[in-house]
């Protein structure tokens, strides 16, 4: 095998007991921001106000300024647009929101998904990581990886995803910042 080629997450699997899905895939070409941000009207919704529980808030990472607006934002009967299968199962664990980021640094995908209690929120890290924890990291509860850090923070669930292994401890620094800054907002 090709040694430049890596384990990503692809998405989620509508069966109750496969969680998401990973396969081997070749690395992809960096895509930049503005080829991910969504056409105004098109498939964005505003932003969650700065008061509201799950949002980065820019004064809590203050080194985070690309995380200041989510590239996009879906409301539960729009999730079906970014989980690939898992809407309904979203939707059944009481999501309400799901936020999306291209981070640039490190190169990675940050899903913040917002649940109607910490239940639903660990019913969903349960799915992705086969009910596994992992000792150390962000969060109330978690697991990852070298590629992946999963965690929940009250009834807020994030999926950071870098895009390869080179980047694993700049992806732990990172969702060590974005769960202070998960923190800082639900205290606002």
């Amino acid at each position: 095998m090709n040694a430049a080629w890596t384990v990503r997450i692809v998405g989620w699997l509508p069966l109750p007991t496969l969680g998401i899905l990973a396969c081997t895939v070749p690395p992809r070409a960096p895509v930049s921001r503005t080829e991910q941000q969504v056409p105004p009207g098109e498939h964005r919704t505003p932003a969650a106000p700065r008061n509201e529980p799950g949002h980065l808030h820019q004064e809590a990472a203050p080194n985070l300024p690309e995380l200041a607006s989510p590239d996009i934002v879906l409301p539960a009967d729009r999730l079906h647009e970014r989980v690939d299968g898992a809407a309904t199962l979203l939707q059944t664990l009481g999501c309400h929101k799901l936020s999306y980021w291209r981070v640039e640094t490190p190169p990675a995908d940050l899903e913040v998904l917002e649940f109607d209690s910490p239940a639903g929120a660990r019913a969903a890290l349960d799915r992705d990581s086969g009910g596994d924890r992992t000792a150390e990291g962000p969060g109330e509860e978690r697991w990852g990886n070298e590629q992946c850090v999963f965690f929940c923070r009250g009834g807020v669930y994030v999926r950071l995803i870098a895009d390869d292994l080179e980047h694993s401890a700049a992806l732990r620094r990172l969702s060590e910042q974005i769960d202070r800054a998960i923190v800082a907002g639900s205290h606002r």
